[in-house]
């Protein structure tokens, strides 16, 4: 959607804002995560704004917390402040897992049942992996990559398993929230729009992480082709990099961590804040893909054009196979 905010009230008034919240992480045992961080800052600035949210996940006491952080911006932002109407409460809270069709169903007659519509939906739910697939598999990678070892069948039914709980919230989850919505968005809104909280590993491999970035990039193509067949919505995907904060490399679901001798994230990632208010910009402005920060634009041009030069950097990177 598009804030004009000379008519910032009305518009308010008219099309509430569904924010779908990143909740899915913790039926996985992630809780501090990078797309949790960057979310909790979505809902943060969309509430100083005067935007009417729901905040959707499973932990139901964290969403409570995060909801009156919420309605407290609200308060305390003029513009917010006199957007609030008859004093109906803008911050809606809803317990539920985003790979629950029943619970998405239940979520979607709420949203009726309170606003009658939206105009945004925001879905960002995934979870990560940090170990090589070989090595989930029980083969340990030589220095060159490669490995001698036969993997037997215990350990490539591991990786299925891995791969299994991947697919859930990095690709059932968005599937169902777009299918579950778009009929509600396009019905409902004057200015439909869906973000999807994607990562750059979607469209640039990253070693260590093969069954992440496989399943990101499925649910990003899904939203791309979804977009050409519903061109009545706005769909804006969102691929920041690193963000910083060691979190989501420490609970990852396949048990990996960030490797000894590998960069530290918090030396060069993006901020929350900042990968929050780009993204609302973008869905603002209409635009289709964007990746975060601005450098990962040279990253992707590069691995068209020079692809080995890419990967030489990301195994440096993280230290994958180890030099």
């Amino acid at each position: 959607m598009a804030f004009d905010f000379d008519n910032f009230t009305t518009a308010l008034r008219r099309h509430p804002i569904i924010y779908g919240f990143l909740a899915i992480y913790l039926s996985y045992r992630i809780w501090p995560s990078k797309q949790r961080r960057s979310s909790r800052e979505l809902a943060l600035q969309y509430a100083s704004k005067g935007a009417r949210l729901c905040l959707v996940g499973r932990r139901e006491t964290k969403l409570v917390q995060l909801a009156e952080e919420c309605r407290s911006l609200c308060q305390s932002n003029p513009m917010a402040k006199a957007a609030m109407g008859d004093g109906d409460d803008r911050v809606l809270v809803e317990t539920a897992d985003v790979t629950v069709v029943d619970d998405i169903i239940s979520l979607r007659t709420k949203i009726l049942e309170a606003w009658r519509g939206f105009d945004t939906l925001v879905v960002c739910a995934g979870v990560g992996t940090l170990k090589p697939c070989l090595e989930l598999a029980g083969v340990e990678s030589s220095s060159d990559g490669t490995s001698l070892h036969r993997v037997e069948n215990a350990g490539i039914e591991h990786v299925v398993e891995i791969a299994n709980r991947a697919l859930g919230p990095n690709y059932l989850g968005p599937l169902i929230a777009a299918v579950t919505f778009i009929p509600l968005l396009t019905s409902t809104s004057a200015s439909p729009s869906i973000m999807l909280m994607s990562t750059l590993a979607a469209v640039i491999p990253a070693p260590t992480a093969s069954l992440y970035c496989a399943s990101k990039s499925a649910s990003l193509l899904l939203y791309q082709t979804l977009a050409i067949e519903n061109p009545a919505v706005a769909f804006t995907c969102i691929l920041p990099s690193t963000v910083r904060g060691q979190a989501f490399f420490d609970a990852a679901i396949d048990g990996g961590s960030l490797r000894p001798g590998a960069a530290d994230p918090n030396q060069f990632g993006s901020t929350p804040e900042d990968v929050a208010k780009r993204s609302i910009e973008a869905v603002d402005r209409g635009e289709k893909l964007v990746l975060i920060p601005g450098r990962a634009y040279i990253a992707r041009a590069l691995y068209w054009i020079a692809p080995a030069l890419v990967e030489r950097f990301a195994r440096k990177r993280y230290n994958y196979p180890p030099l």
